[in-house]
This record gives C-alpha cells, sequence and structure tokens, in this order.
C-alpha cells in the first residue's frame, strides 16, 4: 500500500508539504503545487486513511447506532436508510449493531468494550424507565455521549409526538365522518411508549367526541412467530358478516397483513400508526405518517453537538407526524 512516502518521492517535495496538502490545507501552496501532489498521489495508489486521521483528532469518526432486535420490519427499512444518510452529512461513518433485548442491560452491553466510536445512537422497544436510567448511568460514567433514538426521554432522546399525533387522529376519524372504530394494537401495559401513547390518545380524544371504541388487545411478545400465532387467534374471533364498526385503527403496520388474511377485506376504511409511506401490497394506507428522516437527521445532529460540548446533555425533542384520511390531504 502506497504510504505518504511514496507520493513526496514521486513527488519531489517533502512528507510534510505533501501531508498538509491532501488534508486539504492548500491556502499556502500554488495551484500548480497542489496539482502535482495529488497527481503524484494518485500515479502511486494512494489512499488516505480516514481513521487514522480520525484519531490524530482524538475521535474515530465513527457513531454506533444499536438497534434492538424487536423494532419492527417498517421502522427498520426506513431508519437504515435515513441514519446512514445522515450520519455523512456530518462528516460521520454510521456502523450497526443490532442487539437483543436483554443485551442492552447494563450489565451486559458487550457494545461498551473496545471504544471504537465517538458516540452512541440507542434504539430499545422493550427497555424500562428503570433501565434505560440505568444504561444512562453506565454510559456517562464511560464518557461516551449518546442519544436516545425513539424513545420518549426528557433529555438527549429524539422521537414522534405519538401523544399529539394519537390524539389528532382521534379527533380526525371522528371529523371524516367515522363514529365506530376497532382498535388493533399492542397491550397498553408494553414498555415502549409508543404503543401506550397510541391506545391511551386515541380511545381518548375519539371517546372525547363521542365516538364508540371497541378494541383488540394482546401483549407484545418478544418471540416474532409466537406473537404473530397469537394475533391471528385473536383476530379470527373477529369474524362476522356484519361488524359494528365503520373503521380499523392499527397500532402498528404489520397488523394490517395478518387481518385481512384472517378477517377478510372488508368495506372500511383502515387507519395505521407508522404507516408506510408508499404502497405495501394493495393497501391504500391511511392514519399517521412518521417523518424518520427528519428525526433520524435530528438525532445525529444532537449527538454531534453533544460530542462538541463534551457530553453535555441536550433538551429532547419530538416531532409530530403527518394524518391521512381517505376524503382529505391530510391535518
Amino acid at each position: 500500500m502506497a504510504t505518504l512516502k511514496d507520493v513526496a518521492k514521486r513527488a519531489g517535495m517533502s512528507v510534510t508539504t505533501v501531508a498538509t496538502i491532501l488534508r486539504g490545507q492548500t491556502e499556502r501552496y500554488a495551484p500548480g503545487t497542489v496539482a502535482d501532489v495529488h497527481a503524484a498521489a494518485r500515479a502511486v495508489g494512494y489512499v488516505p486513511n480516514h481513521f487514522s486521521r480520525q484519531l490524530v483528532k482524538g475521535r474515530t469518526g465513527v457513531l454506533l447506532f444499536v438497534l434492538s432486535r424487536g423494532a419492527g420490519a417498517t421502522f427498520n427499512q426506513q431508519i437504515l436508510l435515513s441514519l446512514p444518510e445522515a450520519a455523512r452529512e456530518a462528516g460521520f461513518e454510521l456502523l450497526l449493531e443490532p442487539v437483543p433485548p436483554e443485551a442492552l442491560a447494563p450489565d451486559g452491553a458487550s457494545f461498551l468494550k473496545g471504544r471504537y466510536f465517538d458516540g452512541i445512537l440507542l434504539n430499545q422497544t422493550g427497555m424500562t424507565g428503570e433501565q434505560m436510567d440505568g444504561m444512562e448511568r453506565a454510559l456517562d460514567a464511560s464518557g461516551i455521549p449518546f442519544v436516545w433514538f425513539n424513545q420518549d426521554r426528557p433529555m438527549n432522546a429524539v422521537f414522534p409526538d405519538e401523544r399529539g399525533d394519537s390524539e389528532r387522529l382521534g379527533c380526525g376519524l371522528w371529523e371524516a365522518g367515522h363514529r365506530r372504530v376497532l382498535y388493533v394494537g399492542h397491550a397498553p401495559t408494553h414498555a415502549h411508549f409508543s404503543s401506550r401513547l397510541r391506545y391511551a390518545g386515541l380511545k381518548g380524544s375519539f371517546t372525547a367526541c363521542s365516538g364508540a371504541w371497541a378494541e383488540c388487545l394482546t401483549p407484545m411478545d418478544r418471540d416474532w412467530a409466537r406473537g404473530q400465532a397469537a394475533w391471528r387467534d385473536l383476530l379470527r374471533g373477529l369474524r362476522d358478516p356484519a361488524p359494528p364498526w365503520d373503521g380499523v385503527v392499527f397500532s402498528h403496520p404489520f397488523l394490517a397483513p395478518l387481518f385481512l388474511q384472517e378477517v377478510g377485506a372488508m368495506e372500511l376504511p383502515f387507519y395505521s400508526f407508522d404507516a408506510p409511506p408508499g404502497a405495501w401490497g394493495d393497501l391504500d394506507w391511511y392514519g399517521q405518517f412518521i417523518p424518520w428522516e427528519e428525526v433520524a437527521r435530528r438525532a445525529v445532529e444532537m449527538l454531534v453537538e453533544r460530542l462538541g460540548h463534551r457530553g453535555r446533555s441536550a433538551a429532547s425533542v419530538s416531532l409530530p407526524g403527518r394524518l391521512r384520511f381517505p376524503s382529505r390531504t391530510g391535518l
């Protein structure tokens, strides 16, 4: 592999001059000198070592995204496209580490061993508040800046405004002419804030408008296959040639295909929280659309800001989503 010495020898210049120009500090040099150095680098096949360059600055230039294996497929697809782009725009590379829920306990956080990153973006759908408190203490003790991604925390977090979106969706359903809705979703006892707030906000606002409420709930199961089987058994009990609802709302979009398979297609509009941005199968999605690209960008910005201020905490940010109804462009 070619080195700076090889480039300097080829260009007939000192190693210091070559290194300075290849770092982009060209103000003191004539354009011809700069051009000769870059030509020499290409000729010998020199490739700058980004990692070593960052270490000289006291950083790796890498951010770590710790992703819970329990996150949904729609969430994964959108986030895994948005976060790397946001990181590169900020001058960092993003390293993904998918982990099972138990690996995020402070005493089992293997990703803290060996500091090959500058900061951490944390996503975990099953952690309790007490467990997150413990994780924050472990990260603070290690001196590694972090930001909670899609987790409702008072500090150092970026997350969708599930409370506001669910309340707006409940009022919007009433305004769109719905009077009896069925809510199909996770039981509100699930640890992640989205399951609790989606249920409470939607039910509270819709019933406050005098809407009739029915629900089909099951606890979140970390075993995906077992959870799917439980949902199928529960949904089969909803088969009715004349359902008493005029709309169905899903807490998560993966439930819609299961509903269609087990209950059947009905002449009812379907709504979902965190609806996919484009077509998913033959469904025309209505409901809440979370701006995951913006959530990703703001999370990276917050983490970079914490890096620049030696880990100083930042106030959390919640971002509202967009709502879509069959006869309306949104609210």
